[in-house]
């Protein structure tokens, strides 16, 4: 739920019924499925609204052609059935590294990027790092390529197409000053 002052996520504890007269959805969120019930922090009322949660996700698999793919995968909610929609965003997609920024001495700024497993406080991750290997589809070059993975390393392929890692980093809304 949000409005112009603040934004929560919680659980809904009951299958809401929409009052056919206000076209009103009646919605509890109960200590069964919260951290802190039955109370929010913020006061929600008209200019509130209230959003289904709706996730996508990003992994390397075997594309249509045989080929590694990078794929996306949506999670949507609806009243008939959770919806796994998946499908190829692009072929030759390699590798998929994602690291996060994180500000471990508190002055707004990333110290140390790390993989999620390393992160300490979630709550001091700045930004996110993110990279895709990609090759050629076709023989692009005539000897093996030494190129940069998105670790940094040199690695020497083992063929002849041709390879990069592109990497961006974009900062976390509402993270930085």
């Amino acid at each position: 739920v949000a409005n112009c002052d603040s934004a929560e996520a919680f659980g809904i504890s009951n299958s809401p019924n929409t009052d056919p007269d206000n076209d009103v959805n009646n919605i509890a969120h109960g200590g069964n499925v919260n951290i802190n019930p039955p109370f929010l922090s913020g006061t929600y009322v008209d200019d509130s609204y209230i959003y289904k949660p709706d996730f996508t996700f990003f992994y390397i698999g075997n594309g249509a052609s045989g080929e590694p793919a990078l794929y996306m995968k949506s999670l949507r909610y609806n009243a008939i059935n959770t919806d796994f929609g998946s499908f190829e965003v692009a072929e030759g997609v390699e590798d998929m590294q994602l690291l996060f920024g994180e500000d471990t001495n508190g002055n707004q700024a990333v110290n140390r990027y790390v993989t999620a497993d390393l992160v300490t406080d979630w709550n001091s991750v700045l930004a996110v790092r993110s990279c895709l290997e990609i090759r050629s589809q076709d023989r692009a070059v005539s000897d093996a390529q030494t190129y940069k993975d998105c670790a940094g390393n040199d690695v020497t392929a083992a063929d002849v197409r041709f390879r990069k890692a592109y990497q961006t980093t974009v900062a976390i809304r509402n993270r930085v000053n």
